[in-house]
């Protein structure tokens, strides 16, 4: 069983997505955030920022280390479920939607410091002493820049096929593409999908792009995540997020895919500079996505990281 914190529902694969147990509260769609004025608002409210909030754990039991996971850009923890559950076996496992992804709020400004900020109150909030990090690409670039300004909130560092280092724009494509669907003429997934598809020519980017979509209330397609403000800040985003003197002296695991670009040889002296105590591990077979890519190895090199 998975929890649904944002809605408060207890939802049971086997049930077929039907809610099990308990009431839960009216709760605005993310829809509406659309039409709320969180601009400039630094950090976002704690209630806001979906996560595994009311110090429950999405997955496990509380009698594990906390392991905070940080999606990537234009996904969000909905891509975390699947490996979630295998690493709910030696973590507990929480997994945020960082702002303008997911169901949390969209707000600007939309940056590190931003991001930073969010996911600090959002543990200020809860009992659950020291975490493990864990970051994919966007969501890698934060974890970095967490440890260094609160090391005293991490366990440990797991750094997901990133770097600390700047990087050219590679979403332009699919954020154009994604600002050109016209929902409100769209009446079936597969229209979306066929959609994108002709436009960016790339069936599996495409189906990841597809896990942002939601219908509101009233069975109407909206997207999640918000195109344009990520589309206004991929400038940010693409840099380095820590500055020259940013250190973080406890355990870091860097995961690098075999087949993946963002990585290269030379990274090694970035990651030493900042993270002393740093160990760089391939894993066979994986792109970018490594936890996607080759779960069983992931799984188990994360089970494996020492944080004692």
């Amino acid at each position: 069983m998975w929890v649904d914190l944002f809605h408060r529902e207890f939802i049971s694969e086997e049930s077929g997505g039907k809610k099990l147990l308990g009431d839960h509260e009216t709760v605005p769609t993310p829809r509406s955030y659309a039409d709320t004025n969180f601009e400039k608002k630094l950090p976002l409210p704690n209630n806001l920022l979906f996560g595994g909030g009311v110090g429950e754990p999405i997955l496990g039991d509380r009698k594990q280390f906390p392991l905070l996971i940080l999606h990537g850009f234009l996904g969000s923890s909905s891509n975390w479920v699947t490996t979630g559950k295998e690493l709910a076996n030696f973590f507990d496992v929480y997994a945020l939607d960082l702002r303008n992804h997911g169901k949390s709020p969209h707000a600007e400004p939309m940056n590190y410091e931003a991001m930073a900020e969010d996911v600090f109150h959002w543990l200020d909030t809860r009992d659950l002493g020291k975490v493990v990090l864990l970051g994919h690409s966007l969501g890698g670039k934060l974890a970095m820049k967490l440890a260094c300004r609160y090391p005293e909130l991490v366990r440990g560092l797991i750094i997901e096929d990133i770097a600390p280092k700047p990087y050219i724009p590679s979403f332009d494509g699919a954020l154009a593409a994604l600002l050109e669907v016209d929902l409100k003429s769209m009446t079936s997934r597969k229209q979306i999908d066929d959609f994108l598809i002709n436009r960016l020519n790339d069936s599996k980017l495409c189906h990841f792009l597809m896990t942002n979509l939601s219908r509101d209330e009233q069975g109407f397609f909206y997207w999640q995540a918000n195109f344009s403000i990520l589309k206004n800040s991929q400038g940010e985003l693409v840099k380095n997020p820590l500055a020259e003197s940013d250190v973080y002296k406890g355990p870091c695991l860097v995961l690098k895919g075999e087949k993946s670009r963002f990585l290269r040889t030379t990274d090694r002296d970035l990651f030493h500079k900042h993270f002393s105590n740093c160990v760089i591990q391939e894993i066979a077979g994986a792109g970018h996505n490594i936890h996607s890519d080759n779960r069983r190895s992931f799984v188990d090199t994360v089970r494996g990281f020492n944080v004692e």
